[in-house]
């Protein structure tokens, strides 16, 4: 698979996720939400730097950035789950589901950052 090519979709699919949930929601007021979908976005611009050759692929890697974007969502959906707790809201199903998926995008992320042992790709794929 060429997970090079998909990284630049996967942002793609970022921007319109937190656009839609802009246009929806509006600005937020609350600086409990505005942390991860700040660090949503920044994911969404790593993800499509990492697809395309630039200076900074050639500098860091691919890989790198890619891991380091999903790094960030894996940050960015621990912040929106101890928001929940830190407001008095308690552990519920859909809190835990969201640690444990925070927690495997974490491991994905920094898999692919130092070239994917248990991720398969490939650090030296080109666009």
């Amino acid at each position: 698979m060429k997970y090079r090519r998909m990284s630049r979709w996967l942002g793609l699919v970022d921007f319109a996720v937190v656009g839609g949930f802009l246009a929806v929601v509006g600005v937020p007021e609350s600086i409990d939400i505005a942390f991860p979908l700040g660090g949503f976005l920044v994911a969404g611009v790593l993800f499509v730097l990492a697809g395309f050759d630039t200076a900074l692929t050639a500098l860091v890697g691919w890989h790198r950035l890619c891991g380091a974007a999903y790094f960030l969502m894996a940050v960015a959906l621990f912040l929106n789950v101890t928001s929940g707790f830190l407001r008095g809201e308690g552990a519920t199903v859909s809190t835990a589901g969201m640690f444990g998926f925070a927690l495997v995008l974490g491991f994905i992320g920094v898999d692919i950052a130092r070239g994917g042992r248990h991720v398969g790709i490939d650090p030296d794929e080109t666009v």
